[in-house]
């Protein structure tokens, strides 16, 4: 297979370009006005409870078992190392350029959080149905079901990233509360009256035992509040149902209830499957809504946003190509098939995770520049992706 010939370029555009068309009908839309913020918001939301969560644990708990699980590890340490090593470009990127210092940690994860599910979910499915790609006759029927599966395998590090340590991370500076002398205010001690210790012995060690009660109570209603806080952004639907894909797929009685021609449960799935299907279409329509009214309102200087691109779509994927080949053909990792190399490729390839958007308006903190990241990223990728693609699929030839 020759590098850059055109048969190979115009296969690996294909997919980008089912993307744009299906974004485009997204920009119809909002520019209608039936993709408005609501109606965006509310398709998000059901993308974010319904669809990936149908999709994620119908095709993990079909695909994954026991024994497979051994030779699908390098999917999520792949997306680990991408999210570290990119949040470290990411913040010499920022240092490098003189980043305004209230948006470093903005381009910190802008870098660093590919969108590692939705765009490869959709370039997945995409080449899986083209029969000009390399793995399509190995794996056959069973393309877009493993393909899917690899995806969502190393997904769901990502998943608990964005949604605890970059919602932490975007959250506004809390100032202290001061008083009207503009001093910290602190609770006023009141004096506690003269007894006699004979008298009030008794009393004290009562109150001094009730005390102790309440304090252990409010300790731990605090630490337990605090885990929570904690734990809470990680128990979201798409992570939740990875999970149980993984737990049922690795448990052959219970995949016996759920998959297979003559599984009692089969309905749930099925069910579960339907709604799957609908999150390919109602991601890109969503992102076609978001980028239809262009970079937005945001002002950040010119080379910053050359910078980000730059970086997030050319140095980090020829580092990952370089880091995933290498170590593959030093024999450091087993790969089953050419699909499973292309997905740890391509999700090294990806612009930032819309779900940082998402974050950063919920915070109202920089959302209208992190609009401006995402339009340049997306109209970009239009042309990187096709000779990203190419490229991998000569390199696992």
């Amino acid at each position: 297979m020759q590098l850059f010939s055109v048969g190979l370029l115009v296969a690996s555009a294909l997919p980008v370009i089912k993307i744009c068309i299906m974004c485009c009908v997204g920009v119809l839309l909002a520019r209608r006005g039936i993709l408005n913020q609501a109606g965006r918001q509310n398709l998000s939301l059901l993308v974010f409870l319904v669809f990936v969560p149908g999709l994620t644990f119908t095709k993990l708990g079909s695909a994954v078992s026991f024994s497979n699980l051994r030779l699908w590890w390098p999917l999520p340490l792949n997306v680990f190392l991408s999210l570290g090593f990119g949040s470290g470009l990411g913040w010499l990127c920022g240092r490098l350029l003189k980043a305004p210092k209230w948006f470093r940690t903005h381009i910190t994860l802008a870098v660093g959080c590919g969108n590692v599910g939705n765009i490869p979910l959709v370039l997945v499915a995409t080449m899986c149905s083209d029969p000009h790609m390399p793995f399509h006759d190995s794996l056959q029927a069973d393309c877009q079901e493993i393909g899917i599966a690899y995806v969502a395998f190393g997904m769901w590090v990502a998943m608990l990233f964005q949604f605890s340590l970059a919602y932490s991370l975007l959250k506004r500076p809390e100032a202290p509360a001061l008083d009207g002398h503009g001093e910290l205010s602190s609770s006023p001690q009141r004096p506690i009256p003269q007894r006699s210790m004979e008298a009030g012995s008794t009393s004290m060690r009562g109150w001094a035992s009730r005390v102790q009660r309440a304090g252990d109570c409010w300790t731990n209603s605090l630490l337990a509040s605090r885990l929570y806080a904690l734990v809470q952004p990680v128990l979201n639907m798409p992570t939740l149902s990875a999970a149980a894909g993984l737990v049922i797929g690795c448990t052959p009685w219970l995949k016996a209830l759920f998959f297979g021609d003559n599984a009692p449960l089969a309905v749930f799935t099925d069910s579960a499957d339907m709604f799957g299907q609908a999150m390919i279409p109602s991601i890109l329509l969503v992102l076609g809504a978001v980028l239809c009214k262009g970079p937005g309102q945001g002002k950040l200087p010119v080379g910053l946003v050359v910078g980000v691109v730059v970086m997030r779509l050319i140095i980090i994927p020829a580092l990952g190509l370089a880091a995933v080949v290498g170590l593959w053909r030093l024999g450091l990792f087993t790969a089953p098939d050419k699909l499973f190399l292309l997905v740890m490729l391509i999700v090294n390839s990806t612009p930032t995770a819309i779900n940082l958007q998402t974050v950063a308006t919920m915070h109202s903190n920089g959302e209208a520049e992190m609009s401006v990241l995402l339009f340049w990223q997306y109209l970009a990728c239009i042309f990187t992706m096709p000779l990203l693609i190419s490229i991998y699929l000569w390199a696992v030839s």
